[in-house]
């Protein structure tokens, strides 16, 4: 309401009121699911580049590598 008074002065009423029908809630709910669906990629991405990381450097020292398996009971370092 603050820039219609400071565009057309104090005594101006807005020309246009809108209703907000159910087409208008379904174009909102659509959006607000897309963007909850992008900022879960990129809650999710950084975990699953560990899992990346790990299977990778697994592979690297030669050990055995399955997305099923369990994790090594002790880490063995890089030298």
């Amino acid at each position: 309401m603050l820039n219609v008074h400071a565009l057309a002065g104090l005594d101006a009423a807005p020309s246009v009121v809108r209703k907000v029908g159910p087409a208008d809630l379904k174009d909102a709910l659509i959006k607000a699911v897309n963007d909850f669906i992008m900022s879960g990629v990129a809650l999710v991405g950084p975990f699953v580049a560990i899992g990346l990381y790990e299977v990778s450097r697994g592979r690297e020292l030669g050990l055995e590598t399955s997305w099923t398996g369990e994790p090594p009971a002790r880490m063995e370092r890089n030298r």
